[in-house]
């Protein structure tokens, strides 16, 4: 038994499930049953714990006094006893991962057949879509996204070459050698230095007609912020419909997510994403699986290196295969920028320029003072708007 693993039961199907280890001669107890005469010390044999009822009173705010003395028998448990399995009602499963995250990462849904066969486990198939990944590109086509990288991608010259290793490696692993099956890539510092442009690149390169799948936790931040993320448990408000995360990787055909602002998330968001890296899918609270094996998964924060450490637990950092700092771009990629930037804007708009009419445009440009993207692209697109309007070409 992993003490990772949280087993959900269906309530209707609990009498047979209860049936079937008795016959197996494994009893099932509640954890109150510790507090009543059976001792840690007494479990030398295989059993199952229900925490439906401890979860339970663990969401009631009159009971949050509790919580230590939860933690403190599951550390007893975990550490002294073999074969112990932990349950949990369907209707709790996502909120036991809130409320005892340090315990429990993952979780598997009992599904008793007809003949109530013993540790049937249910199997969700992951839903099907053809999604195009960097791992199915071919050498030319691998080589061309690395130079579209090069390309679009202004300034960050040494993360470009350690992206392009990555990616290289990435294919290889999990392709060849089924181990990797996650792309990670964390990236931290100020706002407006080009965090999220490499996911907009790498999206733009597989997929230029849907949008980007993105993640902002700064939408998500209540207690229950992992609930909205991918979906409330059977029982609850709307819990049939798509979670938020499902509806954004459906929209796209790019196996690109970008998950923004991650210092925002909380506790259950990081055990989330320490299974979806480590396993490459997850499933929502409905149980439906969603594969994401042979995604790239791009994280952005403000934070720095310092508040990195304080901020990310360490078992989530060690599955992050790139971390890398963004600064502020220098003077010349700057204007690079720039000059990128206002290229887009007459070709999308089918203006005509001359060498002339853009060295005018990029005059007007103050970008010294400057170091957020955001705003140099904002007083591109005034400046650029003045000029034709100035010109009479609108």
């Amino acid at each position: 038994m992993s003490e990772e693993t949280i087993y959900v039961y269906k309530k209707d199907e609990y009498q047979y499930y209860i049936k079937n280890r008795e016959e197996a001669g494994i009893p099932v107890f509640s954890l109150a049953k510790f507090g009543i005469g059976l001792e840690i010390s007494d479990v030398d044999f295989q059993c199952d714990i229900d925490l439906t009822s401890t979860i339970a009173a663990l969401t009631n705010k009159n009971f949050e006094t509790i919580k230590y003395n939860v933690e403190q028998a599951l550390y007893q448990i975990i550490e002294n006893c073999d074969g112990v399995r932990f349950l949990v009602e369907s209707k709790y499963n996502q909120i036991v991962l809130q409320e005892l995250g340090l315990f429990f990462r993952y979780r598997e849904f009992i599904n008793m057949n007809k003949s109530y066969d013993l540790d049937t486990v249910e199997k969700i198939q992951p839903l099907s879509k053809s999604i195009n990944k960097v791992v199915d590109l071919n050498k030319t086509r691998l080589n061309s996204l690395f130079k579209t990288i090069e390309k679009d991608l202004v300034g960050h010259h040494k993360f470009k070459g350690i992206l392009n290793r990555e990616i290289s490696m990435f294919k290889f692993f999990n392709t060849k050698v089924n181990d990797l099956p996650i792309l990670s890539v964390f990236l931290l510092g100020p706002s407006g230095v080009g965090k999220t442009e490499i996911a907009r690149i790498l999206h733009s390169f597989l997929d230029q007609k849907n949008p980007l799948a993105k993640i902002n936790f700064a939408n998500y931040k209540s207690e229950n912020s992992l609930a909205s993320l991918i979906g409330s448990p059977p029982g609850y408000v709307n819990s049939e419909a798509e979670s938020d995360l499902v509806q954004k990787i459906n929209k796209s055909n790019a196996g690109v997510l970008l998950v923004d602002e991650f210092e925002k998330a909380d506790p259950a968001a990081h055990n989330f994403f320490l299974q979806l890296l480590e396993e490459g899918k997850f499933d929502d609270a409905m149980g439906r699986v969603h594969n994401l094996n042979g995604y790239i998964i791009i994280f952005t924060s403000n934070l720095d290196k310092h508040n990195y450490k304080e901020k990310i637990p360490p078992e989530l950092r060690s599955r992050f295969n790139v971390v890398n700092r963004f600064n502020a771009l220098n003077f010349e990629d700057k204007k690079e920028f720039t000059k990128n930037i206002l290229k887009i804007y007459q070709r999308k708009s089918g203006k005509r320029m001359t060498d002339s009419d853009r060295e005018e445009i990029l005059s007007k440009i103050n970008i010294k003072g400057e170091d957020n993207l955001r705003n140099i692209q904002k007083n591109i697109r005034i400046t650029f708007y003045l000029f034709l309007k100035e010109k009479g070409k609108i």
